[in-house]
């Protein structure tokens, strides 16, 4: 079983460095994207559901939201490029990837799943995670990415975000972020605490 949770991402802007279109690898442009999230347990909570829907719009929103009026580019691009994108964008990602609708279904099917284990749940759920990520680039394309997939993704998964970005997040979200980049990665840490529910029928 598992659930599906859409997200949108309004404006998204990128370049595709050597994609076969010289309009994708030379242009900068933008796409509304869509991203779909599913997720999936090896059973289901204390009221019935793999997870509530409502727990999805907190710190995974938040997370995906960073693209949303974002430039995104590849560390490996054009020194003096990145320089230029990050001197007149408020708003930036500087990624371990080129931003393909591919590679960037694959780094959100991951970072999910790191920030589903960074999550204490308390309401009775199992073992949650995301299974697969779609990522709309246009109403008629879309890429898939599985966590059996993750291989196709570089080791080192680190990235900068701006600071236009990391104002709209939350302590926790900022903290987890801090950690990962100084390399103090624990997987038994918690960063995120989901809230306590009183059981109305036992």
């Amino acid at each position: 079983m598992e659930i599906r949770k859409l997200f949108n991402v309004e404006a998204a802007q990128h370049v595709v460095r050597n994609a076969t279109s010289h309009r994708c690898s030379h242009s900068v442009h933008n796409h509304g994207a869509i991203v779909e999230v599913f997720l999936t347990s090896d059973k289901l909570d204390n009221g019935g559901m793999i997870v509530d829907f409502g727990i999805l719009k907190g710190t995974i929103k938040q997370w995906i939201d960073s693209f949303d009026h974002c430039m995104c580019f590849w560390n490996k691009d054009n020194e003096e490029y990145k320089s230029d994108m990050k001197k007149w964008n408020d708003r930036w990602i500087e990624l371990p990837i080129n931003p393909t609708a591919e590679n960037l279904a694959l780094y959100m099917c991951s970072i999910i799943n790191r920030i589903i284990k960074a999550t204490r749940f308390n309401n009775g759920e199992g073992n949650v995670i995301c299974c697969k990520v779609r990522y709309h680039e246009t109403s008629t394309g879309y890429a898939e990415a599985t966590i059996d997939d993750l291989h196709l993704l570089p080791d080192d998964l680190t990235t900068d975000y701006s600071v236009g970005v990391t104002n709209d997040w939350s302590v926790e979200l900022f903290n987890w972020y801090l950690d990962g980049r100084h390399q103090k990665k624990n997987p038994e840490t918690k960063w995120f605490e989901n809230p306590k529910v009183e059981q109305q029928v036992k």
